[in-house]
């Protein structure tokens, strides 16, 4: 008998100049991640960071919490838009991103640059839109 392959529609997904969905490659004996889809890729890692390393991100980004922005909006005064309703903010360089940056460094493939990690904070009721960073918009 012939198994017959399972058809997942992947239209929906940025892809690279080859056609090929683009993901990154993560390193599965990264300790404590835990694959949750393959297709799409979703992955959960366990104790990634320490409660006390959490509040700590919290407490830093607190006071620069403003309503967060897509890319529609980044360059118009009013920036508020429908499709997103949280608050947000970008760390800079510091000692708490440098050791994020570490413990990130293991659990990628191949020598990248991740971007500064951005603190969302979500009040009961607020959400953001299901989207693609790359957006139909650029077709």
């Amino acid at each position: 008998r012939k198994r017959q392959a399972k058809h997942i529609s992947l239209s929906s997904y940025p892809f690279g100049k080859y056609g090929f969905p683009v993901f990154e490659a993560l390193n599965e004996a990264y300790p404590g991640l835990k694959v949750l889809n393959r297709s799409p890729p979703i992955y959960l890692v366990h104790d990634f960071l320490t409660p006390a390393q959490c509040d700590a991100l919290i407490k830093t980004a607190e006071p620069g919490l403003v309503r967060s922005q897509t890319s529609s909006t980044a360059n118009i005064k009013n920036n508020v838009t429908r499709s997103r309703t949280s608050s947000g903010m970008w760390l800079q360089n510091g000692p708490q991103v440098a050791r994020i940056a570490l413990k990130l460094r293991p659990l990628f493939l191949r020598q990248m640059q991740p971007e500064s990690p951005q603190v969302t904070r979500y009040h009961e009721g607020e959400f953001y839109v299901p989207h693609m960073d790359a957006g139909d918009h650029m077709r």
